[in-house]
């Protein structure tokens, strides 16, 4: 969890989990060490929260993300009974079977090549639903 506005300063801690189990039930607890961590650093609470998930399987997304936000909102209670923050749970997939070409340009313009690294695709072929490819190679 980010501490300060420089990204610079962070407050991590670990917890075991059963092998094979996709969510993780100790989550609001640590969301909860990373609220006060926080709190004691900066002596109030952030505003928005972005917390980033991988590895749930595209058939478990809904249950885990049900469970898990719940759990960290009942953490965010716990914390300050009326802590409310802007909050956004971001799921990671990396098991995708979608790829992604481009055109070459030049004499090569009929063949196809990897997309350039950084390449958002956002549009046309992906929900509504907030989703978005980003090609890393």
């Amino acid at each position: 969890a980010t501490l300060d506005p420089n990204f610079t300063k962070y407050y991590s801690t670990i917890r075991m989990q059963n092998t094979g189990e996709e969510a993780m039930p100790t989550v609001g607890k640590l969301v909860e060490a990373a609220l006060r961590a926080y709190h004691d650093r900066n002596a109030s609470l952030p505003s928005l929260i972005i917390f980033y998930r991988d590895g749930v399987a595209d058939n478990q997304i809904n249950s885990i993300i049900k469970v898990e936000i719940d759990l960290i909102k009942r953490a965010f209670a716990r914390v300050e009974p009326t802590y409310n923050p802007q909050f956004a749970h971001i799921v990671i997939t990396k098991k995708i079977n979608d790829r992604f070409f481009e055109l070459g340009g030049g004499r090569d313009r009929e063949k196809y090549r990897n997309p350039t690294s950084g390449t958002l695709v956002c549009t046309d072929i992906v929900s509504d639903n907030f989703d978005f490819f980003i090609c890393a190679q």
